[in-house]
């Protein structure tokens, strides 16, 4: 329940209206005193918030039902003396006051976005969307959800938010799981997944090397590494064996050549044809 105290009396009904549209109406509340002024109010009011998320929350819901956006200006340790009420603990004094429009593109914009929008992109990456296609997926939806009411909604900075948004959440979360994409915080974050991966299959897949600055990352699956026996020279193996390397470039005539003479001189090959095999090839295939 949202009340007014007996020295609201005087305060014209519109702008109580006004102020109880952007109370939060799960929390009841006492407004004890209005000021109207020129381009805005000043208000002083109690409410039943009793900690400091019912705060948060109360400030998020103000924030949605008034279209304004609020920062943290400074903070003080809580070692205040705590006065308890019985019904309205927490003192809110508000300076609703503002030189610009609220409700249109310019000012919509800088609102912050939601929480909600964090989750949904976080779902995004974690499905290998990109940040630009994050974005550009999350703009057909709102397309197909507002379709008339599209042009609006993503001028709100709290329903859509900007690319370079979509870029930091996504590399905030990336460095949360996968540690720095460079520098010496990656190399250290890299071998930590590499012994991971190594004890996962129970055998050494995965090898790290520095070779005069450089790194050299060696991966071997585990049903390749079932063709090599020596576990401690398996790296050598692959690198004196003949290696299939696959691009994204055709080969040339002489490269093709090249490789199915090799295979021949190599490998036992078998030629298919249409022809029926004479007795003396059927025992020499035997």
């Amino acid at each position: 329940m949202r009340t007014f105290h007996e020295n609201c009396s005087s305060v014209p009904s519109e702008l109580k209206c006004k102020i109880l549209q952007f109370l939060p109406p799960q929390y009841p509340s006492l407004v004890l005193q209005i000021n109207n002024e020129d381009n805005g109010f000043t208000c002083l009011l109690r409410t039943s918030i009793d900690n400091k998320n019912n705060a948060i929350e109360w400030k998020k819901e103000f924030e949605l039902l008034s279209l304004t956006t609020y920062n943290v200006s400074g903070s003080f340790p809580e070692n205040t003396q705590k006065l308890v009420f019985k019904e309205y603990p927490y003192e809110i004094d508000i300076y609703f006051i503002h030189n610009h429009l609220l409700n249109n593109a310019e000012a919509l914009r800088h609102r912050h976005p939601t929480e909600e929008l964090e989750t949904i992109f976080s779902e995004y990456y974690s499905n290998n969307h990109s940040p630009s296609s994050a974005l550009e997926m999350y703009k057909i939806d709102l397309q197909s959800k507002h379709r008339d009411e599209y042009f609006k909604v993503i001028a709100d900075g709290s329903k859509c938010p900007t690319r370079k948004w979509c870029y930091d959440l996504y590399y905030t979360i990336f460095k949360q799981q996968y540690g720095a994409p460079t520098g010496e915080e990656m190399v250290i974050c890299l071998k930590k997944y590499i012994q991971q991966y190594n004890h996962m299959n129970k055998m050494e897949c995965t090898l790290l090397k520095e070779d005069s600055g450089s790194l050299i990352l060696a991966i071997c699956s585990p049903l390749m590494k079932e063709k090599y026996i020596d576990d401690k020279t398996w790296c050598d193996d692959l690198s004196n064996k003949k290696t299939n390397i696959i691009t994204d470039q055709e080969p040339t005539e002489d490269e093709e050549n090249e490789t199915f003479c090799d295979d021949l001189s190599n490998k036992k090959t078998n030629i298919i044809t249409d022809q029926e095999p004479t007795e003396d090839e059927e025992n020499a295939t035997e």
